[in-house]
């Protein structure tokens, strides 16, 4: 028969082994997680100093990443390009020129075109050519169109010519076009006559009496790009 002293201190035998039981447990969760802090640091050190390699697909938000279409990325959400000047997508690499395109579609499985929204457009070899606001759509070479452009379209100030008076200097001829809006006058069939004409990089409107003409007048305005 165990004595109350022996029972004491079995208590105690049984106190240190919970305590050390419970300290080695306290260890073991510190020690796991400092092991985990030490891999989240060493693969941030990885991903932002040093090349990161991927060999399957990489997604971000996602279950699983698609693995159709030659996908090598898939993002659920948003991307944010973040620095102090413009951002850029390079399509290639090396230094000849490559003349690929970026191309929008709609998905792997139904790979039809996807549409483009943007507040200002700039069509050129040259970024720097121009900076063109919301809006706005700027291009360097040709517009080809196959459908039907609606909308209004700019054009200048009413530009006015009377008999007697030097030619009406208008628009630059390389960006606008000109045409008669009025005329008015004796036309008398004798060289009378009044014109829009390109001269030195610019539209003019005259005209010219002849020996009969009398009180002529015509107004004009150019189209196009100021």
């Amino acid at each position: 028969m165990a004595t109350l002293e022996t029972l004491e201190a079995q208590l105690e035998d049984l106190k240190k082994e919970i305590a050390k039981a419970r300290e080695e447990t306290f260890n073991s969760a510190k020690e796991k997680d400092e092991q985990i802090a030490e891999l989240k640091k060493e693969l941030l050190n990885k991903v932002t100093t040093d090349n990161l390699i991927v060999n399957s697909n990489i997604g971000v938000g996602v279950r699983e990443p698609e693995t159709k279409g030659d996908v090598k990325l898939e993002i659920a959400g948003n991307i944010l390009f973040n620095r102090n000047g413009d951002g850029g997508i390079f399509t290639g690499v090396g230094d000849q020129e490559l003349n690929r395109y970026l191309q929008l579609s709609n998905s792997p499985e139904l790979p039809t075109a996807s549409g483009l929204k943007a507040g200002g457009v700039l069509v050129s070899d040259d970024y720097l050519f121009a900076n063109p606001g919301k809006n706005d759509l700027v291009v360097k070479g040709n517009a080809e169109i196959h459908g039907e452009i609606r909308g209004k379209l700019w054009y200048s100030q009413e530009y006015e010519w009377r008999q007697g008076q030097p030619a009406v200097k208008m628009m630059r001829s390389g960006r606008t076009v000109a045409f008669l809006t009025y005329v008015r006058g004796k036309f008398e069939g004798n060289g009378e006559k009044v014109k829009v004409y390109e001269s030195g990089g610019y539209w003019y409107l005259g005209g010219e009496a002849g020996d009969l003409g009398k009180d002529l007048k015509a107004k004009a305005r150019c189209i196009g790009m100021p």
